[in-house]
């Protein structure tokens, strides 16, 4: 039953079926006090609550645990995951670091139940909690824990806690959400060695996650060079056999593209997109939202022909829409945006009667 809460996320009816275990317990309705997979299932559930605190229920829980009157027990390493399953859905990223190294004390102690300790899953929820944190060391945070794995792994014999892809993706994801670029394609190609060599755990190395996470890296760094770099790593893809180039790497590189203001080259890589799909060579089409992001690009841009490009990419949703496809629509985005690129040049009312002639949507100025 905790479990069916868990899985719906129900922390508190999730609590109340664990209290309700414990009285009867303690009325001697029921022969054994409720688990520690009884308490992981519990916390769990309050992870994915989403209620701001389902942190503090979930340590209290436990506290029960450890010092109940009766019948104390030791937490064991999927008590501890699950509570560090909620700080990361919570962003508590500094309280996720401070318990995975009380948990290698606790290992270290014998104080863990059947002897466990911290595992490859344990330090992908703080890996997980910092790639969701905006504090600026994150980055340099998460780093220090895969390296703090390996030397478990290299120095310590612990082979539980050999980084696997997923572990080092967390870690491009945290460079992602920063602007690392550089740093992003440096870690993936070393995540590209670890997998010629077999040293990642079950012999894993880069997949299209990894590129597509990079190129993101790419996207939201201020670098200068960084369309260049996301579009030589895009091109570098090909060589793989083990990546195919999806729509998601497509899309990465066209959001590089557009927020680095290089609107040419975005508006070649959509209309590209658009004949690879045509011909069956790409799994998912252009929707509004890739067309958005480019005319937002141009809207931002000096370009002097922005009016006629603009034009031509609302024209292009309409054909498309016309001849049956889906999701191309030009919505109140398309719109705010489209007479923003002709308000920019003073050809605001020029702007709006090609939308009303067009579309037949109109926006108040």
């Amino acid at each position: 039953l905790i479990r069916t809460f868990a899985n719906e996320g129900l922390g508190l009816e999730a609590e109340e079926a664990l209290q309700t275990m414990n009285r009867l317990y303690e009325q001697g309705d029921l022969k054994t006090r409720p688990t520690q997979a009884v308490y992981s299932c519990t916390i769990d559930a309050l992870a994915r609550c989403g209620e701001t605190n389902a942190a503090e229920r979930a340590e209290a829980l436990v506290k029960e645990m450890k010092h109940n009157s009766r019948n104390p027990m030791k937490p064991n390493e999927y008590t501890l995951t699950a509570l560090l399953n909620c700080y990361a859905s919570l962003g508590l990223s500094r309280k996720a670091v401070r318990l995975l190294q009380e948990m290698h004390e606790m290992h270290k102690n014998g104080d863990f139940a059947n002897g466990g300790g911290p595992s490859v899953f344990s330090y992908g929820c703080v890996l997980n909690a910092l790639s969701r944190s905006r504090d600026v060391d994150a980055p340099e945070l998460a780093k220090e824990l895969v390296d703090q794995m390996w030397t478990h792994c290299d120095e310590d014999g612990n082979e539980a806690l050999r980084p696997n892809h997923i572990v080092y993706n967390s870690l491009l994801h945290c460079y992602a959400h920063h602007g690392r670029g550089t740093e992003a394609e440096t870690l993936l190609r070393e995540m590209e060695e670890l997998g010629k060599s077999g040293r990642l755990k079950n012999g894993g190395g880069p997949c299209i996650i990894s590129y597509q996470t990079t190129l993101n890296a790419h996207a939201k760094s201020r670098d200068a060079d960084a369309p260049e770099r996301a579009r030589a790593l895009f091109d570098s893809m090909d060589s793989n056999p083990k990546v195919e180039r999806t729509y998601g790497a497509f899309n990465s590189l066209l959001l590089c593209y557009s927020a680095h203001g290089r609107v040419k080259e975005a508006d070649h890589l959509l209309r590209k997109m658009i004949d690879l799909y045509i011909c069956g060579d790409l799994e998912e089409r252009p929707n509004t939202t890739s067309f958005n992001t480019l005319m937002d690009s141009l809207a931002r841009s000096s370009i002097s022909d922005k009016t006629d490009i603009a034009l031509d990419i609302l024209k292009t949703m309409i054909e498309l829409r016309d001849s049956g496809y889906k999701d191309v629509d030009p919505d109140g985005v398309t719109v705010n945006i489209f007479l923003r690129c002709f308000g920019s040049k003073g050809q605001y009312n020029e702007g709006k009667k090609y939308i009303e002639e067009l579309t037949g949507l109109v926006r108040s100025r």
